[in-house]
């Protein structure tokens, strides 16, 4: 949205790109990886499935489901997130809040 940070006034409803009831259980955080492609934390507080606990889902912006990454054997564990980009790799960090500990990967940046 143009202009978000100094708007006064609302500009009319945001656009659903991804629903997805198989991958998204309690989406808590959201942060673009450096691919462009967006990472969510589920806490499972919504939809849960026992199969698929404490996960953060990659999709695209177009709405297609990459992959996800589970952070904690137990429900409600993904809680923040965030990426940074530096000149040669990124780095990602998860919170686990089960086990209150904050998972960090260096990754390839290509």
């Amino acid at each position: 949205m143009q202009d978000a940070a100094d708007r006064q006034t609302p500009n009319g409803l945001g656009t659903i790109i991804y629903e997805d009831n198989t991958h998204l259980h309690g989406a808590l955080g959201l942060a673009s990886a450096p691919n462009g492609h967006l990472l969510v934390s589920n806490n499972d507080g919504i939809n849960p499935d026992p199969n698929q606990p404490s996960e953060i889902v990659e999709f695209t912006i177009d709405g297609r489901f990459v992959k996800q990454l589970s952070v904690d054997p137990n429900q409600g564990g993904a809680f923040g997130l965030a990426v940074r980009r530096t000149e040669d790799n990124a780095i990602f960090a998860a919170v686990d809040d089960n086990a209150s500990t904050l998972l960090i990967w260096t990754l390839n940046a290509e």
